[in-house]
């Protein structure tokens, strides 16, 4: 497959120094690494052979002189044409758009018929040519390190995504992946010495305690006294559970019902202490999975004076209940699991944030204005939800999102920004207050503020400052897709973006 590459400098070191400088000057200094990745590694867009292998026959950096000069080595020597872009006005505006709109096209009307048309920028303003592009069936491909338009995101056959470019074009994957899911980037001889470390330190904490450990308790001991592990990795239980697995632990048992660890030779502590195992109900004619999740959902009904969310319960399910994993029994979520479950006198509520388990003989719904509450809810939703649509702001609940604030300007009061650092710090800080947030989504908001124009070393960094800077990138974005912004949509995103907030005192 013959591609052209055309690489708008500018646009793409700024959008990446805003992220971190040493992604920048990667990028800068050795284009010829993540070319190789382009060419190897990169996927091909849609409607291409799978056989084929992509040739960059066109290489061409449009770069400022004035300001980029150090880097133009780098890309002389990866075979890059270098079109010279100097500032043509007082602002700094320089000429590298038409410079690359018309190359573009006069590559498209060359002899040689070019299949595919690869854009390193984050300018809207190339939306049109994209589109020519498409009309004449080409395959585009495009890199936006920044915030760009869901048009020009649209206009395009294939998106690089950003975690990916630098992640594995840079190289910046061996420090920690930003996405949940992927391999860690240690080596195997440093995770052979962190699981002997490991191993040491359960079987002395295990020895130390006079009841069974935690799993939770563990893994905070584990991060504290070993380097190179992050929490984000075990926000999920059954993703630590693995990790334990792999270690020598006899003859440790891990009680997967209560979530603790404990040693079989001093005794059953459950016995002793008579805690209520509720996976040994072994009640005949039905499953021990639903009857464990059954009792308990029932138990925590029963001793609450109000509806019980489903988020409450499932957490309650996964920790004291059963071993059900991950996939919640084969059924994938726990709606569809507590969907399937026989809950006699009790009713569920599911609404578009989550839902709601009660006794209709005890909890009045009327009473707890918990309809009130939810239809303000979903009248909410309703009005952001093409905010989000149309933004790079993750998703998130009032609730999280306060709590994701509240910790970020913690972080920020006590450590200077960095985004990879920043975000492992705040995803602990989301576990430690029993709220985790996914690192994805963490990144995801973080990269957001940065390309909106929010400034960690300068700009206010206390929670309402937070809440304004994530609205603002919000609205923003409304207005760059011509939706209007009145004083109400103001007021619905400031609600949601920082109507839960929490203490900033963690």
């Amino acid at each position: 497959m013959k591609t052209a590459l055309f690489v708008d400098f500018d646009n793409v070191f700024s959008g990446l120094r805003r992220l971190d400088p040493a992604y920048a000057h990667k990028f800068g200094s050795r284009p010829s690494e993540w070319i190789r990745w382009l060419s190897e590694k990169l996927p091909l867009p849609p409607y291409v052979n799978g056989d084929a292998q992509r040739r960059i026959l066109v290489r061409r950096c449009y770069l400022n002189p004035s300001v980029y000069q150090q880097y133009r080595i780098g890309f002389s020597m990866a075979g890059f044409e270098i079109v010279d872009c100097p500032p043509m006005t007082k602002a700094g505006k320089t000429s590298t758009d038409i410079h690359m709109v018309l190359d573009m096209v006069d590559v498209l009307q060359h002899n040689t018929h070019y299949d595919e048309f690869i854009v390193f920028s984050a300018d809207a303003d190339f939306s049109p040519v994209l589109r020519k592009l498409r009309r004449s069936d080409r395959r585009t491909t495009v890199l936006a390190a920044g915030e760009t338009s869901s048009a020009y995101q649209a206009s395009a056959d294939l998106m690089i995504d950003a975690d990916d470019f630098i992640n594995e074009a840079l190289g910046f994957g061996d420090q920690g992946s930003e996405n949940e899911g992927r391999t860690p980037g240690f080596n195997i001889q440093r995770t052979q010495v962190n699981s002997q470390q490991a191993q040491q330190i359960i079987f002395q904490t295990v020895d130390q305690a006079d009841a069974p450990v935690p799993l939770e308790q563990l893994a905070n001991e584990l991060l504290a006294l070993m380097p190179g592990r992050s929490i984000s990795g075990w926000t999920d239980e059954a993703e630590f559970s693995t990790f334990l697995s792999h270690l020598a632990l006899n003859p440790l048992a891990i009680d997967r019902a209560n979530s603790t660890i404990w040693d079989p030779r001093r005794g059953d502590p459950r016995m002793d202490s008579g805690i209520h195992d509720v996976v040994a109900d072994t009640k005949q004619g039905a499953p021990r999975i639903e009857l464990a999740a059954k009792d308990v959902i029932a138990q925590e009904v029963a001793k609450s004076n109000r509806p019980v969310a489903c988020a409450t319960l499932a957490q309650m399910v996964r920790n004291r209940a059963t071993d059900i994993g991950p996939d919640w029994n084969g059924l994938g979520t726990f709606r569809k699991f507590l969907d399937s479950l026989t809950l006699t006198g009790l009713n569920v509520r599911w609404h578009s944030h989550g839902g709601f388990v009660l006794d209709p003989a005890r909890h009045s719904i009327l009473d707890d204005g918990l309809d009130a509450a939810l239809k303000a809810r979903e009248s909410l939703w309703t009005q952001v939800s093409p905010v989000f649509g149309i933004s790079n702001l993750p998703p998130l609940t009032p609730r999280k999102y306060g709590v994701v604030l509240t910790c970020l300007s913690q972080v920020l009061a006590h450590s200077k920004f960095n985004l990879l650092d920043t975000c492992k710090q705040v995803c602990e800080l989301t576990v430690s207050m029993h709220e985790a947030v996914s690192r994805k989504d963490i990144n995801q908001l973080l990269r957001a503020m940065l390309f909106g124009g929010f400034n960690p070393e300068t700009d206010q960094t206390d929670v309402a400052s937070l809440t304004a800077a994530v609205c603002g990138v919000g609205l923003a974005a409304c207005t760059r897709e011509r939706v209007d912004v009145d004083d109400a949509l103001r007021a619905a995103v400031l609600e949601w973006i920082g109507g839960e907030a929490v203490s900033e005192k963690l």
